[in-house]
């Protein structure tokens, strides 16, 4: 039976895996899945067509404006550092937002305003081998305006 199955396993390799398992991630051509988290999907951090957010062509910039905006800052010193990991579900809405470093209970007004800006967004979502998916997305942000 082993005279079998080596010569498969090779063979396969040769020709190309679609899906390989190592270190709780999967690998899918161009894609990547970690598999250690604790949800019901599979969720991928790397894509071939990464999710895109709607109404701007660069969320970091838009989320530094509209908390610029909504703070109004005039001549002042401002120095802004976020970490956030949110999840873009299918239908290019985000869930599981986190702000990282830190409990939600420690946050302090800047950060919630990025937070909420983060849960409110909309984007178009990511797809592996043109098959939509869930994605993974982390963001870090520092700012320093003198």
């Amino acid at each position: 039976m082993r005279k079998f199955i080596i010569p498969i396993l090779i063979c396969t390799q040769f020709i190309g895996c679609t899906i390989i398992k190592t270190n709780n991630k999967i690998v899918d051509d161009k894609c990547l899945i970690d598999v250690s988290e604790n949800h019901n999907k599979l969720i991928y951090y790397k894509t071939d067509t990464p999710p895109k957010f709607k109404g701007h062509s660069d969320f970091t910039k838009y989320l530094i404006q509209e908390i610029l905006i909504k703070r109004n800052f005039n001549n002042e010193e401002v120095k802004l550092k976020f970490s956030f990991e949110f999840i873009i579900e299918k239908d290019g809405l985000v869930s599981s937002a986190n702000f990282l470093g830190s409990d939600s209970n420690e946050l302090n007004s800047l950060d919630k305003d990025a937070l909420e800006i983060i849960k409110n967004s909309v984007w178009e979502p990511a797809r592996c081998n043109e098959k939509i998916v869930v994605f993974k997305k982390k963001i870090n942000i520092y700012v320093s305006l003198d």
